[in-house]
């Protein structure tokens, strides 16, 4: 079993960029309307508010306001909560505007250099979270296909790959619901698979950190990701009673583990600071608006 791309994997390089080519000409041709807008407003609010108007604690709500009415952002404010002390806490946390960070410091610029108002919404940074949805749509499509070629055929890696990116929502995330966080993560996954592959199979210090920033960006994305630790702590068992033998293999890169844990944690902290200073507790439940949440006793299962 070969851990990298060989050479003569013509067929699925050509397939990950032809489609990419597709989807970057249909975003070209029919972009977004208003790509920043319902809960794409929310997650993207950590870097208007930090970068233009200095202050991620949101103390004066009025700027959102009017950038939710003049760009039809949402009918609602439910992005935001407000606190006792007036300042407002984003629903949302802040993994998405760590991920589009270098895409809206890029649309930042060039709306300063061009003429268009620096407010965080207007066409420069519209036309950024366009590019970076298709920046990661490259990013998550090529390391799926380093992922595939370890352990198919070229041929077979390329059709996989067109059934991955054509025959599920993939492409619907990506035409139509621009900007959500599903295409990040993905790309996010799957470079997770890649760098778990190579850790196994030859542990080295950089792949573990890569391992551990890979994870804190997904749970800073979104919390509940956090299953995709299991991918390398559990990658290879063959079957339930390899604990002793992957116990050992722990044991072994204990260092390695300690590290991804600690660049995973790290990035974890930058959410609990923000809790703690907007709230005074490090954990705080943000999905607290009316008629969100999980009723188990009252499962509408005949509605």
């Amino acid at each position: 079993m070969s851990l990298s791309v060989e050479g003569g994997s013509r067929w699925s390089k050509v397939t990950v960029l032809g489609l990419w080519a597709m989807m970057f000409l249909a975003l070209l041709v029919s972009p977004p309307a208003n790509i920043i807008s319902w809960d794409v407003f929310g997650y993207y609010l950590y870097l208007p508010a930090t970068f233009i108007h200095h202050d991620i604690t949101i103390p004066d709500i009025t700027w959102v306001e009017q950038a939710r009415e003049i760009h039809r952002s949402s009918s609602t404010l439910y992005q935001a909560q407000m606190q006792p002390n007036g300042t407002w806490v984003l629903k949302y946390p802040m993994g998405m505007a760590l991920l589009l960070l270098p895409f809206f410091l890029a649309g930042h610029l060039f709306a300063l250099v061009s003429g268009h108002p620096a407010d965080g919404f207007s066409a420069p940074y519209q036309w950024a979270l366009i590019i970076a949805t298709l920046a990661y749509v490259l990013l998550g499509s090529w390391m799926l296909m380093r992922v595939l070629r370890t352990f198919l055929s070229d041929r077979m890696s390329a059709l996989v790959l067109a059934l991955v990116l054509l025959g599920t929502n993939y492409l619907h995330q990506v035409l139509y619901s621009t900007g959500m966080p599903h295409v990040l993560l993905f790309a996010l996954q799957a470079a997770l698979l890649w760098y778990t592959i190579q850790w196994h199979a030859k542990p080295r210090y950089g792949h573990a950190a890569m391992i551990g920033l890979l994870i804190g960006l997904l749970c800073l994305a979104r919390p509940s990701e956090l299953v995709v630790v299991v991918l390398p702590l559990l990658y290879g068992m063959s079957s339930p009673t390899a604990w002793r033998e992957r116990a050992l293999f722990w044991w072994r890169a204990r260092t390695h583990v300690l590290l991804a844990a600690t660049v995973m944690l790290s990035l974890a902290l930058l959410q609990f600071v923000y809790w703690k200073t907007l709230t005074g507790r490090f954990l705080y439940m943000s999905y607290n608006n009316p008629g969100e949440g999980l009723d188990l006793l009252a499962p509408h299962v005949w509605e």
